[in-house]
């Protein structure tokens, strides 16, 4: 209410402008404080959204010198990425010396 009046009552434009910058900037600290507020008073929400949070963010970067001959990324073994495929149907997951003919091929092809 009190804004309100400020916003409306002022006649000077400058101070007009000044109270409409400074309601602005409540509005959105009150947008990103509240629901933070919210969620962290709720023990099950505020599980829920570190849980999903954590999903969101989570590192998926790979370092080459942790995957082997014989395994996948995070030591899954290859037989049991034979589900994963492309648009197309075609396997997308094959042993390193595989992987390394076929990028070169395609390479090879892209050159040609």
């Amino acid at each position: 209410m009190i804004m309100f009046y400020l916003v409306f009552g002022l006649e000077n434009p400058n101070s007009k402008k000044w109270v409409q910058f400074i309601y602005e900037i409540e509005i959105s600290i009150y947008a990103i404080i509240l629901p933070v507020i919210a969620i962290m008073s709720v023990e099950t929400w505020k599980n829920v959204f570190t849980k999903t949070f954590k999903k969101l963010f989570k590192s998926t970067n790979v370092n080459p010198s942790s995957i082997s001959e014989n395994k996948a990324i995070g030591g899954i073994p290859l037989e049991h990425l034979d589900h994963i495929k492309c648009s197309n149907g075609e396997n997308i997951v094959f042993k390193l010396d595989q992987e390394a003919k076929i990028y070169f091929n395609q390479l090879e092809k892209a050159w040609a």
